[in-house]
C-alpha cells in the first residue's frame, strides 16, 4: 500500500497539483489505510469498505467539504493504482471509488473577522517573545496581502523585498505571484527577520520557521500554521475557531469596506473571477454598514 501511495504522490506532484492538495489527498488515503488494517494492497479495498469508512467519518462529525475531498482523493488514488488493470469498456476505470457519491456541500456563512476581532487576534501575539513576534508578522502579512497558507509556508527570503514592500511566491497551481504589503507590516516583518537567524537551520531558506515541535528551525507547514492559528484564536477569545483562510476572507471584506475597487481586490487576492470572490464578500453584515447609514450622515451634518 505504501509503495502505491508513493507512486501516486509522485504522480500528483508531476501533474502540478498544488502542494496543499497533494498533502490533503495523501492524508485522506493514509487515514483510510490506517483505518483498514486488513487491506494491505489497493486491490483489497471494496466499494462497501469505502462507503463504510466515509459513513463512519460523517457520524464522527467530519464536515461535508472534508468528505467531498476524501472522495476526490479516493477516486484519484484508486484510478491511478488500479486503472491499468481494471477497466470497463467505454466507461473508464472501474475502481472501488468509481461509484462513490459526491457529498453535497451546503452553503454556510463564511467565518470572517470584524475590526474588533482583527485587533483581538493581533493583540494576542506577545511581541516580547520571539514566537509572538513571528506570529504577528504572519498575521499581518496574510491580512495585508491575502497570501494563502501554503504559499506563506513556501515564501523564501530571497523573494522578499522588505524595503520595496513586495514579495514573489509560487501560489496555488504553481504560478508565481507578486504581492505588496503596508509599511506597518514591513516593520513587524523586519523585527521577525532580525530574530530569525537564532532559530532557522542554516540550510533553511524560508521566511517563517517552526519554533518548537519535532523539527524546530525547519519551514512551517500548512498544518503547523493552522495549529498556530487555533491557539491564537483561543487566546483572542474567538468562539468559532480561527484559521489562515479567515484572514483571506477578512482581507476581501476590509478592502471593500475601505473603498478598494472590486477588480483590484480580486487581483490582489488571487481570485480568478468576481464570482469566485463573491462568497468572501457575502460575509458583510449590518454592522459593517454603520458608516453608511443615511441617518448617521444626517446627524453628523447637524452637529
Amino acid at each position: 500500500m505504501q509503495a502505491s501511495m508513493q507512486r501516486w504522490r509522485n504522480w500528483l506532484v508531476v501533474s502540478k497539483k498544488s502542494a496543499t492538495t497533494v498533502e490533503a489527498y495523501v492524508w485522506d488515503v493514509g487515514a483510510l489505510a490506517r483505518a483498514s488494517p486488513g487491506c494491505t494492497r489497493p486491490g483489497d479495498f471494496t466499494s462497501e469498505r469505502l462507503l463504510a469508512y466515509l459513513a463512519q467519518r460523517k457520524e464522527g462529525g467530519v464536515g461535508e467539504s472534508a468528505l467531498r475531498r476524501a472522495v476526490a482523493a479516493f477516486r484519484s488514488f484508486f484510478r491511478h493504482a488500479l486503472g491499468a488493470s481494471t477497466s470497463s469498456a467505454g466507461s473508464g476505470p472501474a475502481t472501488p471509488a468509481h461509484a462513490l457519491p459526491w457529498p453535497k456541500v451546503h452553503k454556510r456563512k463564511q467565518r470572517v473577522l470584524d475590526w474588533d476581532g482583527a485587533l483581538a487576534v493581533l493583540s494576542a501575539c506577545d511581541t516580547s517573545t520571539h514566537r509572538g513576534t513571528r506570529d504577528l508578522a504572519i498575521l499581518l502579512l496574510i491580512l495585508d496581502s491575502s497570501i494563502r497558507a501554503s504559499a506563506l509556508c513556501r515564501l523564501e527570503l530571497r523573494k522578499l523585498d522588505l524595503a520595496g514592500r513586495r514579495y514573489v511566491v509560487r501560489d496555488k497551481g504553481g504560478d508565481e505571484i507578486e504581492r505588496g504589503f503596508s509599511a506597518s507590516t514591513a516593520h513587524f516583518l523586519g523585527q521577525w527577520l532580525a530574530l530569525r537567524p537564532a532559530h532557522a537551520r542554516p540550510e533553511v531558506t524560508t521566511v517563517f520557521v517552526g519554533l518548537g515541535g519535532l523539527k524546530p528551525g525547519t519551514p512551517l507547514t500548512p498544518w503547523g500554521l493552522r495549529a498556530i492559528f487555533r491557539k491564537i484564536g483561543v487566546q483572542a477569545g474567538l468562539t468559532q475557531g480561527f484559521s489562515p483562510h479567515d484572514l483571506r476572507r477578512s482581507f476581501a471584506k476590509f478592502s471593500h469596506l475601505l473603498g478598494a475597487p472590486s477588480e483590484l481586490v480580486r487581483i490582489m487576492g488571487g481570485w480568478k473571477s468576481q464570482a469566485e470572490m463573491k462568497p468572501y464578500t457575502e460575509s458583510l453584515g449590518p454592522g459593517d454598514f454603520d458608516p453608511y447609514f443615511p441617518v448617521t450622515r444626517l446627524r453628523s451634518l447637524q452637529v
